[in-house]
């Protein structure tokens, strides 16, 4: 189908409504299995929980390299292709996973053994290894607008995690390598299903020779990832490391609800990656009539969802700032009183968040990866750093403002490098435009 009508086409409206509402399920049933976690376990045990999933978060670039990203961008290729892209990108993930998954073990405990007890690093290595798994299924299927199936599978993982945690909770369980337990095994029952599933549908294609240039060409994402698992990630990370266990079980409860609310937003994101590459695609194979008429479509398409956009991060700050008091006091209880604090500077930052999305799908469709990593670079270096410097004095709240900080610096950033390409981009166009109207002798 063209691109143009397929914009315009039922297809893509469906599959944003079922990301969205899959996004919705998952992240609502993940939001109240975290908050039960957190009241159970309590502050120490929540914040020994909590640091070592993200220390595991924050290193698994390692083995995942950047090749989600890497798959929406190939949506161009056909179903076949795209399948020996994912088939290959699971090869990987296994093979280097592995020494990833026993280096993360071995070593993690050394840096702080109060705040990555051993056991449950390696209950929370072998989940996030997991999960990056059942990640490289769940790309090739949004690359292929095959929402449906991705919905089901995070709405269903999710809805078990907390059938699992209000099982724990009945019979009176606190011990925290059992809540991290469940989660592993629930990873492993996701990715396995998955596995049979394409098995049977013969969908899993080994291209060997394949291997090395999606290697090559997933650098910039793979760099890109680490980047943004740093100042996503490295927050929680540094406040178990240099505070203790009971800081991180304060702070971490705060970015794990801002995280969840970005479903809508990173929805947006993974639907329109795909078709924006097809158009980034098609405007490069096209004649000049063509491209004018596909440049104004992009045009058409990028003002809508920056409008769009913009109304999200507006509405989910509202609602962050306005609810977080309340939330926090009925479901984590007078022990979690500071978090609500965190809970609302960290609710700032979904302005900024929002906006950094929608630009993000016009540099990685027009293929301004290499340029989008420098941004992010300089946001890394100045959330780490940053909070290096405060965190002592400031705590978990100047580590919040940091996070709010930092969110403004990448969209700034992401804004003149897009603003940039734009110009490039209108030059050409009018250049396409004098080359259509000059009569041919």
């Amino acid at each position: 189908m063209h691109l143009l009508s397929l914009v315009r086409s039922r297809p893509i409206l469906w599959n944003m409504a079922a990301l969205l509402g899959g996004s919705a399920g998952a992240q609502l049933f993940l939001a109240a299995a975290t908050l039960l976690t957190a009241r159970i376990l309590g502050r120490d045990a929540y914040g020994q929980y909590a640091a070592c999933f993200a220390l595991a978060a924050l290193t698994s670039t390692v083995f995942t390299f950047g090749m989600d990203q890497w798959l929406l961008q190939r949506a161009r290729d056909s179903r076949t292709e795209l399948d020996g892209h994912m088939t290959n990108s699971l090869l990987v993930r296994l093979l280097v996973g592995l020494p990833w998954f026993i280096g993360l073990g071995l070593l993690a405990p050394r840096l702080n053994p109060s705040a990555y007890p051993r056991d449950l690093m390696w209950v929370m290595a072998g989940t996030v290894w997991a999960d990056g798994l059942l990640a490289a299924c769940l790309s090739a299927f949004k690359a292929t607008l095959r929402n449906h199936v991705t919905s089901f599978l995070m709405a269903g993982q999710a809805g078990a995690l907390l059938l699992a945690t209000l099982a724990l909770m009945r019979y009176g369980d606190r011990l925290v390598l059992h809540f991290a337990g469940a989660r592993l095994l629930i990873s492993l029952v996701a990715v396995a299903g998955t596995l049979i599933w394409l098995f049977g549908q013969h969908t899993l294609r080994t291209r060997l020779e394949g291997i090395a240039p999606m290697l090559r060409a997933s650098v910039p994402f793979a760099i890109s990832d680490a980047l943004t698992l740093v100042y996503l990630k490295i927050d929680v990370t540094i406040v178990a490391s240099q505070l203790n266990e009971r800081a991180a079980g304060l702070y971490a409860p705060a970015g794990s609800l801002i995280s969840s609310v970005l479903f809508i937003p990173n929805a947006i994101f993974v639907v329109m990656v795909p078709v924006l590459s097809r158009l980034m695609y098609e405007l490069e194979q096209a004649s000049p009539a063509q491209r004018l008429s596909l440049h104004r479509q992009l045009q058409s398409i990028m003002t809508r969802l920056m409008v769009g956009m913009s109304g999200v991060g507006v509405g989910l700050s509202l609602l962050v700032w306005l609810s977080a008091g309340p939330l926090v006091r009925l479901f984590l209880g007078p022990d979690y009183l500071e978090t609500g604090g965190v809970l609302q500077i960290l609710g700032l930052l979904l302005l900024f968040k929002a906006g950094s999305y929608g630009i993000a799908v016009l540099l990685v469709a027009a293929e301004q990866q290499r340029q989008r990593v420098q941004v992010q670079a300089i946001a890394a270096a100045f959330n780490a750093g940053a909070n290096l410097l405060i965190i002592h004095q400031f705590g978990i709240v100047g580590v919040a403002w940091v996070y709010v900080l930092t969110e403004a610096l990448l969209l700034a950033g992401y804004t003149f490098v897009a603003w940039r390409w734009w110009g490039a981009m209108n030059t050409r166009a009018a250049a396409w435009n004098l080359t259509h109207e000059t009569p041919h002798p």
